[in-house]
């Protein structure tokens, strides 16, 4: 029988930043590959959604390693992201949540949905 444990604050912290620069290395290697799915959700908006995710994850984990300029720039990295108007994230189905009912992905644990 295997029990679960919970993350550490150190351990939310890690995975966060881990994982907000793996999405920023997508966007800087142009988006062609890992992104998007058979069955169509909008990669630009899925990419959007991770990075405000896991960047809110970094700033607000309780182990966080970020003095306060740091912190203050990702926040304003963060603004930036999320002002983008809707059209630069259109596709197949921009405005809808791709963790929704039924997707099957795995929700990361700094996930704010």
């Amino acid at each position: 029988m295997t029990t679960e444990r919970s993350l550490s604050p150190e351990e939310v912290f890690h995975n966060c930043f881990y994982y907000s620069v793996e999405f920023l290395a997508v966007i800087a290697e142009g988006m062609s590959h890992e992104v998007g799915s058979e069955d169509g959700e909008n990669a630009a908006w899925q990419l959007h959604q991770d990075i405000l995710d896991f960047g809110h994850g970094v700033v607000s984990a309780a182990a966080s390693h970020l003095e306060d300029q740091q912190r203050a720039a990702v926040e304003l990295f963060l603004a930036e992201v999320k002002s983008l108007p809707s059209e630069a994230l259109s596709g197949t189905d921009a405005m809808s949540d791709p963790h929704g009912l039924g997707c099957g992905r795995m929700q990361p644990v700094c996930c704010r949905h």
